[in-house]
């Protein structure tokens, strides 16, 4: 008799082993910080980029660059399969021309700059892989998205109703794909490719 009952345990057991629940699955590192970086492009607009302010004067611009994407992020595992997180992206934008004004035709040197604060909270997918140290993941972010413009004539600051007109959406969204390995310990690199910028960032993170 124990050695049937013993014999008609051993099905169960291999059944409950293949069908352990995604809940079960024991993560010995929640969070996740990151920190990244994403290059800009020095000078990367050809030609001239013309714009005009409330009255009507004209800004011609050239050499535009940016210093690339600076980003901060949390991360915390909920399961297998599924992260939630939040991220701080910061970038600026720079651009060099002149102003031309409407009324007198008077034309100056102008400096316009461009701040940027983005605040995403991201809704991630990971792959199942084998390497524990290995994470392949993708998903969305959306947040805010605020824009702190400044122009310089002749190098004097101008008031803030001199500025060009743009069009600033109050949100920003993002859709992300990448990778990240464990190096040393809990601390590991990453590299991410999304749309709704950053094109392609790097960094490293740390599992806690």
């Amino acid at each position: 008799l124990a050695l049937a009952g013993l014999l008609s345990l051993q099905p169960l057991c291999a059944q409950e082993t293949i069908n352990t629940p995604e809940t079960a699955f024991i993560i010995p590192q929640k969070h996740n910080f990151t920190l990244g970086y994403s290059p800009g492009i020095p000078f990367y607009q050809l030609g001239r980029r013309t714009l005009i302010n409330r009255d009507a004067d004209q800004f011609r611009l050239k050499n535009s660059g940016s210093l690339g994407t600076f980003n901060l992020g949390y991360e915390y595992r909920l399961s297998r399969s599924f992260s939630m997180g939040i991220t701080g992206y910061y970038s600026h934008f720079s651009a060099l021309g002149t102003m031309i004004e409407d009324s007198t035709n008077t034309e100056s040197g102008a400096r316009y700059t461009i701040n940027r604060f983005r605040v995403q909270t991201r809704f991630t997918y990971l792959f199942k892989v084998d390497d524990p140290n290995l994470d392949i993941y993708l998903g969305c972010a959306i947040g805010t998205n605020k824009r702190f413009n400044s122009l310089f004539i002749n190098e004097v600051r101008s008031d803030d109703s001199e500025l060009p007109i743009t069009v600033t959406l109050p949100f920003s969204m993002r859709a992300y794909f990448g990778m990240r390995y464990t190096i040393y310990r809990n601390l590991g690199l990453h590299i991410e490719f999304g749309l709704g910028g950053p094109a392609a960032s790097f960094g490293i993170n740390y599992r806690l």
